[in-house]
């Protein structure tokens, strides 16, 4: 493919004309020498019949060949330029979707903040007001000073646990950039575990293997496991039902060249007839308020063009369970 690069770009610096002509010349004389040299060691004379064939073949054969070829080269130029425009299209739109999932995330994220910080909100506020009512009613002494005190302390400090929990989960965080798996996890499991006990969802996390701890990913996995978690809340936090769950397992075998991760939940499961759709981009069943429907479809691009492995899903009522098959390579490597 370079070859042919390198040669189309010097094609474009001479004219057609000059090229048969420089070729058909060259190629008129490699024939008169190679006849000339072959039939003089041979017979010790060179024919003029021959030397004529010699002459004649390559003008009138050269030509036309090279016109053609010339021809294929040209139309291979406008096909590789048609080519570059389609795949440069394509990574714009990728990029796009790639900015309004980080849009959607962001503002999932944000539900999430708000969500944590209502209840210690909430106790720093009543605490002032206990500790005016006891002001008021001159009850207010050092010992329900200092209790009011450490209670805002204390809530105060996971206000700040919790900004710096998702600080840390999105702060400079390149694709590309590779961390330990279970700090990856660690901290989605910070982050994204109140919001599932609001609802009652229990989150269990597996590993087979010790190995899995020394294994180096890029950052790009925990926005995929992020966008599965959130699907699965969404699919149980309306069900009427006790024990709702979401289990992520890590599965590599030992001297194996592929990590395993599955997602279950235990919701109603996918519709057949809808399942097919779920990666495509824009298709959602949460309705325009609340679902983006470029979730699963950036899941996928990010699984299969960053760490060229594979995401599928299986669904019956009581267990939806996406497999994600991801190889040991650049971006998912044990740790050196």
């Amino acid at each position: 493919m370079i070859h042919l690069n390198r040669f189309i770009d010097k094609l474009g610096m001479h004219s057609p004309l000059k090229i048969v002509t420089g070729v058909t010349l060259a190629t008129t004389l490699v024939s008169v020498l190679c006849v000339g040299i072959f039939y003089t060691l041979l017979t010790g004379t060179l024919p003029p019949v021959i030397l004529g064939f010699s002459i004649l073949m390559p003008l009138l054969m050269t030509p036309p060949i090279l016109v053609i070829v010339i021809k294929l080269v040209m139309r291979l130029e406008t096909y590789k330029n048609a080519l570059h425009d389609e795949i440069e299209k394509n990574r714009e739109k990728d990029m796009l979707l790639f900015e309004q999932e980080r849009f959607a995330l962001m503002g999932e994220m944000l539900s999430n903040i708000s969500h944590q910080w209502r209840q210690p909100l909430n106790a720093i506020n009543l605490t002032l007001l206990s500790a005016k009512l006891a002001k008021a009613t001159g009850r207010l002494d050092d010992e329900a000073l200092d209790h009011a005190f450490e209670t805002i302390e204390q809530n105060t400090l996971h206000l700040s646990e919790t900004i710096e929990d998702f600080r840390s989960f999105f702060q400079n965080k390149a694709p590309t950039k590779l961390l330990p798996l279970h700090q990856i996890v660690y901290e989605l499991h910070r982050i994204i575990t109140p919001t599932l006990e609001a609802n009652n969802i229990a989150l269990e996390i597996t590993w087979n293997s010790d190995t899995i701890h020394r294994l180096q990913i890029a950052t790009a996995i925990s926005q995929v496991l992020l966008n599965l978690i959130n699907n699965a809340k969404d699919a149980l936090e309306s069900l009427d039902q006790k024990n709702k769950q979401i289990r992520i397992a890590f599965e590599y075998p030992p001297g194996g060249d592929q990590l395993r991760i599955c997602v279950f939940d235990n919701g109603p499961g996918i519709d057949p007839a809808i399942q097919g759709k779920i990666f495509d981009p824009y298709f959602t069943t949460k309705g325009n308020l609340k679902g983006s429907g470029i979730g699963l479809h950036m899941s996928r691009q990010i699984i299969q063009k960053l760490f060229h492995g594979t995401i599928i899903v299986s669904s019956v009522p009581g267990e939806t369970r996406f497999a994600i098959m991801l190889p040991t390579s650049v971006y998912c490597k044990p740790e050196t």
